[in-house]
């Protein structure tokens, strides 16, 4: 069973490939993998090899007999890889010897913050702002990055004084309704999330439909 923990990824693209899922699930060192409900997510452990030098921080959870479990999300040629290091889902693309043929999107945070901050007023707010990391230009070398948390950064007093000042490029979107954060994504497509059950799945496939919706994701612009 999925253990809940937090997961940290990619969104990409795969170029010629039929079946994202079937290439990793067919990949040397994997197993266990299942769908997870009657939905395009999956999961799988991987175990990886002793030698192999996944460059992890000193508080990332370590897998056990270097087995460690991933979450995917497949959507034709686009898929979303977490697993419970960025290090981890780095080394297993090496693996599986992809990296020429990925594709990262560039995801416009800048916009994404306009528009859960202020959506159109026919249809209301959807999600809050929970984290803000930003750059800050015109301050030179003494100051570059700002962050913010909360629970409704976009009604801050602070956030919106300083918001014409900073150029967010990651963002943390919580549930309205539930008031819990859904998802954190990057301006490179970087995800990551607390993985709480699969009715957490079925809000990070809304989010990521609101964002197609708006048109936040682009692709065609680099290759990893």
């Amino acid at each position: 069973m999925l253990r809940q923990a937090v997961y940290t990824g990619h969104l990409a693209k795969l170029h010629g490939v039929k079946s994202v899922a079937g290439l990793f699930r067919d990949a040397r060192g994997v197993g266990e993998f299942a769908s997870l409900g009657d939905r395009k997510w999956y999961s799988f452990n991987w175990s990886a090899p002793a030698n192999l030098n996944l460059h992890l921080d000193a508080g990332a959870p370590a897998g056990q007999a270097n087995s460690y479990p991933f979450i995917l999300r497949e959507s034709s040629d686009r898929f979303i890889l977490l697993s419970t290091h960025h290090s981890v889902v780095q080394a297993f693309f090496r693996w599986c010897r992809v990296e020429p043929q990925l594709e990262y999107p560039r995801v416009n945070i800048i916009n994404l913050v306009s528009a859960v901050t202020r959506p159109p007023e026919d249809q209301g707010r959807i999600y809050r702002l929970g984290a803000v990391f930003a750059a800050v230009e015109g301050y030179g070398r003494t100051l570059k990055t700002v962050a913010f948390w909360g629970d409704d950064i976009g009604d801050a007093g602070l956030f919106q004084e300083v918001a014409p000042q900073i150029s967010p490029f990651r963002t943390a979107l919580r549930d309205i309704r539930s008031d819990r954060e859904i998802v954190s994504i990057g301006s490179g497509g970087e995800v990551s999330f607390f993985y709480r059950g699969l009715g957490h799945l079925d809000q990070t496939d809304r989010l990521f439909r609101f964002l197609t919706g708006l048109d936040l994701i682009s692709w065609g612009i680099s290759h990893g």
